[in-house]
C-alpha cells in the first residue's frame, strides 16, 4: 500500500483543477493593487523616504496576509470531514485499508494546498519591500515562516472542529470562535494575570503568562513587525517584550522568544491534526458513549428544541409567520441567539470603559468595533439565509418544498420572515445603544474631531440596515447556485462587503475632484478674505468637509451598489430561476 494515498490522489487531482493555477494569478494581481494603492498613498504624504515607505509597506502587507492565514483555513476547510459524515461517505472510506490518518493528511492536503500557493504567490510581492529599503531579508524571512505557520495552524483548527462536528455552518461558527480563541483568548488571561495577580501571586503569574501569550500566532508576528503591542509588566518585571523577542520565563531570561512562539503553535496544530483522526476513527468503529455523554446528549436536544407543551407552542407560534419559518427557526433558541450578541458587546464595552476609561470613547476604538460588530451581523445574515437553501439544495430535499403551493416567493419570504423575527429588535437596541453613546460619551480625538466621527458612525448604522436587508438576496441564490453554505457565504462577503470598499477606493479622486468645487465656495463663503479666522483654520475646515463628502459618497455608493447588484439582479435572478435552479438534476458543478 502507498504511503499516504489519499494524499496522491489528492495531489494528481489538484494538479489538473484550474483553480490551482487561477488562485496565484488572482493572489498576485490583488497583493499588486494593494501595494499600488499603499505607495501611492505613501507618495502624496511627500514626507517619507524609499525606506519608510518600504517599512510600512511591508508592516501593512504582513499584517493583510496574516489575516488571510488565519480565515483562510476556517472558510476552507471547516467543512471538509463534517461533510463527509452528512453523506454517510465516511464510513465507507474505512471499508478499504485506510487509517484514519490517511483521510485526514488526505483532506488537508485536498484543502491547503491551494491556500498554500495562494500565500506562496504573495511571498515575492512581500519581498519586493527589502528592494525598497528599510527592511532586512532576515526580517523578510521570518515573516513567511509566521504566515506558513499560522495557515497551518489555521487549517488545524478547521479540520478538528469539522471532525467533531456534523452540521455546516454549526462547523464554520465553532472554527471561527476556536481562532479567536486561540489567537485572541492568550492575551484576554495574560491582561487578567497581569492585573488581578500582580500583588497576591507575582511569581506565578510571571511564570504562567508567557505560556499563554505564546499560544497566540500574533505574538510572533509582532515580534517581527515589531511595536504594534507593548511589554508585559508584573510587579515591576518585564515578562515579554514583543519587540525583542525578549520572554523571561520566571527562572531567567531567554532569547529564544522568537522561536518558542513559532514553536507552541506549531505543535498545537500537530496535537489538533492527531486529534482529528482520533475523533473520526472513533466516530466510525461505533465505540459506544456512555451513559453520561448520553444523558448530556439528550439534554442539550431537550434544551435547543424544548419538550412537550413548550416546542408545541414554539411550533405553533412559528407556523403562525410561515411555514417556511418554522423550518429555519424549530430551535428555540434562535431567538436569542442575537441578543446574547448585542448585550456581550454592550457587557464588553461597559466592562471596558469601566476598566480604562475615555479610551473606550474616543472615536477611532469606536469606529472599529462597531464596524467588526456590524460585518459580524452582516455574515450573520447571509449565512442564515443560504444555510437552509444550501443544505436543502444539495440533498434535493427542496425539490420537495418546491412542490408545495408556497412558490419560490413563498420559500423566500418565509427565510426573510425567520430573520426579521431574529434580528429586527436586537438590531434596534444596538442600534439604540450606538446612538446614545456616539452623541453623549464620546470623546474628542486629534486625528478625527467629533462631528465628523458621529456622521461617519451614523453612516455605518445606515449601511448595517441597508446591507442586512439586502444580502439575504445574494446569499440565497449563491447557495441555490453552489449547495454549499461556505461558498455561498463568502461571495456573499465578496460581492456585497469588498465590492463596494474597492469601487470607493477607485472613485474616491473622481468624487473628490467634483466635491472640490463645492466645498471651496462654502469655505470663501464662510471665512471672506477678511475674516480674522487664521489661515490654519480655514484648511481645517476646508479637510473637514472634504471628509464629510466622502462619507456622503460611500452611503450614496454603498445604497447605489445594493439597489442594484441585491434588489435588482440577485432579487431577479432568485426569483426568476428559482424553480429552474431546484429542478436540475444536479447541482451545477462550480469550475472552483
Amino acid at each position: 500500500m502507498k504511503f499516504l494515498p489519499i494524499v496522491s490522489r489528492e495531489l494528481q487531482l489538484a494538479a489538473r483543477r484550474p483553480s490551482t493555477y487561477r488562485i496565484r494569478v488572482v493572489t498576485v494581481l490583488l497583493s499588486v493593487s494593494v501595494c499600488a494603492y499603499l505607495l501611492f498613498r505613501f507618495a502624496s504624504l511627500g514626507t517619507m523616504g524609499a525606506g519608510v515607505q518600504g517599512a510600512r509597506l511591508f508592516n501593512s502587507l504582513a499584517v493583510i496576509a496574516f489575516i488571510f492565514s488565519s480565515l483562510a483555513g476556517v472558510f476552507v476547510c471547516s467543512d471538509s470531514l463534517s461533510r463527509e459524515k452528512r453523506d454517510g461517505t465516511l464510513g465507507l472510506l474505512f471499508l478499504t485499508p485506510l487509517r484514519p490518518m490517511d483521510v485526514v493528511f488526505g483532506k488537508f492536503f485536498a484543502f491547503g494546498l491551494n491556500l498554500f500557493y495562494g500565500l506562496l504567490a504573495f511571498v515575492p510581492i512581500l519581498a519586493m519591500t527589502w528592494q525598497m529599503g528599510g527592511v532586512r531579508e532576515g526580517t523578510v524571512v521570518m515573516t513567511v515562516l509566521v504566515l506558513v505557520n499560522t495557515l497551518f495552524l489555521s487549517i488545524c483548527i478547521a479540520l478538528f472542529v469539522s471532525s467533531i462536528s456534523k452540521d455546516e455552518r454549526k462547523a464554520l461558527w465553532a472554527s471561527i470562535g476556536s481562532v479567536l480563541l486561540v489567537f485572541i483568548g492568550p492575551f484576554v488571561i495574560a491582561g487578567y494575570l497581569a492585573n488581578n495577580n500582580a500583588y497576591s501571586q507575582p511569581g506565578l503569574a510571571v511564570l504562567l503568562t508567557p505560556f499563554f501569550l505564546m499560544l497566540s500566532p500574533m505574538v510572533s508576528l509582532d515580534m517581527v513587525i515589531g511595536g504594534v503591542l507593548k511589554s508585559i509588566t508584573i510587579s515591576n518585571v518585564q515578562v515579554i517584550n514583543f519587540s525583542t523577542g525578549h520572554f523571561r520565563l520566571g527562572l531567567g531570561p531567554v532569547d529564544l522568544g522568537f522561536v518558542l512562539s513559532l514553536f507552541v503553535p506549531h505543535m498545537l496544530a500537530w496535537v489538533l491534526l492527531f486529534r482529528s483522526g482520533r475523533v473520526i476513527g472513533g466516530t466510525i468503529s461505533g465505540t459506544p458513549k456512555s451513559r453520561f455523554r448520553e444523558n448530556i446528549r439528550i439534554k442539550w436536544h431537550y434544551f435547543l428544541y424544548g419538550k412537550g407543551d413548550q416546542r408545541r407552542k414554539h411550533r405553533q407560534w412559528l407556523l403562525d409567520h410561515h411555514p417556511m419559518t418554522w423550518m429555519v427557526m424549530r430551535e428555540k433558541l434562535k431567538l436569542k441567539y442575537a441578543w446574547t450578541l448585542v448585550v456581550a458587546v454592550v457587557f464588553i464595552w461597559v466592562f471596558g470603559y469601566m476598566a480604562n476609561g475615555e479610551v473606550m470613547a474616543e472615536p477611532p476604538v469606536l469606529i472599529s468595533l462597531g464596524l467588526f460588530v456590524h460585518f459580524f451581523l452582516k455574515l450573520w445574515v447571509a449565512s442564515e439565509a443560504a444555510s437552509v437553501i444550501a443544505e436543502d439544495r444539495r440533498t434535493g430535499a427542496l425539490e420537495l418544498v418546491v412542490t408545495t403551493p408556497l412558490g419560490a416567493r413563498g420559500i423566500v419570504n418565509g427565510i426573510f420572515k425567520a430573520s426579521l423575527l431574529q434580528f429586527w429588535k436586537p438590531v434596534c437596541l444596538l442600534i439604540a445603544a450606538e446612538l446614545m453613546l456616539v452623541f453623549t460619551l464620546a470623546a474628542p480625538d486629534r486625528q478625527l474631531n467629533l462631528p465628523l466621527a458621529r456622521s461617519a458612525y451614523v453612516a455605518s448604522m445606515l449601511m448595517l440596515v441597508v446591507d442586512m436587508a439586502s444580502i439575504g438576496w445574494v446569499a440565497i441564490w449563491y447557495a441555490l447556485k453552489t449547495g454549499s453554505t461556505h461558498k455561498a457565504i463568502g461571495r456573499s462577503v465578496v460581492w456585497m462587503l469588498a465590492v463596494p470598499w474597492i469601487v470607493y477606493l477607485l472613485a474616491r479622486p473622481i468624487w473628490d475632484y467634483l466635491w472640490f468645487p463645492l466645498v471651496q465656495w462654502w469655505v470663501e463663503d464662510s471665512f471672506p478674505a477678511g475674516s480674522s479666522q487664521p489661515r490654519s483654520y480655514h484648511s481645517r475646515a476646508f479637510d473637514e468637509q472634504m471628509m464629510y463628502g466622502r462619507v456622503v459618497f460611500w452611503c450614496l455608493l454603498g445604497i447605489g451598489w445594493n439597489y442594484w447588484f441585491a434588489w435588482k439582479r440577485m432579487r431577479g435572478n432568485v426569483l426568476g430561476q428559482f424553480q429552474t435552479m431546484v429542478s436540475e438534476s444536479g447541482i451545477q458543478k462550480s469550475k472552483d
